[in-house]
């Protein structure tokens, strides 16, 4: 094989590499994104089913270096403990997430805490204290969100251009 050749193979070979290298950090960001939205929506069902058994809940959520979360009764995030984090890529896209982010039943501007809570409300038991909307979630170029979408506590997870419809 001349020199020629050789050269022309390995360039060949790290064209293919890097082909390679994209399609698996778009495979590992995918992957940490859905991971995260199926633990959103897990702590979710289970924060809705404690407020029907107990105390009104919320499931808080901001973006420090990491994307943390916490469940607890009330309504009071700002004084919560007990964070957990999602993975470390993860990050809240603040343009398109529509959840509440003050205390009370409704509201944008008080902090940067976003709110999803659950109470016995007149809409039912568990039903939403009346927000409706969903926090989007990124890592690298993919996008998914988490969607609160009746008061009823009904729920969905979405994926890339499906997370900007209602």
């Amino acid at each position: 094989m001349k020199l020629t050749e050789t050269l022309v193979a390995a360039v060949i070979v790290t064209i293919l590499a890097s082909f390679g290298y994209n399609s698996l950090i778009r495979f590992v960001n995918k992957t940490q994104l859905k991971g995260s939205l199926v633990t959103i929506s897990q702590t979710a069902r289970m924060s809705r089913y404690n407020a029907v058994e107990t105390t009104p809940k919320t499931l808080c959520f901001r973006q420090r270096q990491q994307v943390e979360f916490t469940t607890i009764s009330g309504n009071d995030c700002e004084t919560a403990i007990g964070w957990r984090s999602l993975a470390e890529d993860i990050k809240i896209d603040t343009e398109h997430t529509t959840l509440r982010t003050v205390r009370g039943v409704a509201g944008y501007g008080g902090s940067d805490i976003y709110r999803m809570s659950w109470a016995k409300t007149k809409a039912g038991l568990g039903a939403s204290w009346g927000q409706l909307g969903k926090i989007v979630l990124r890592s690298g170029q993919q996008r998914g969100c988490f969607v609160l979408s009746s008061i009823q506590g009904d729920t969905d997870i979405r994926f890339g251009k499906q997370c900007h419809r209602s």
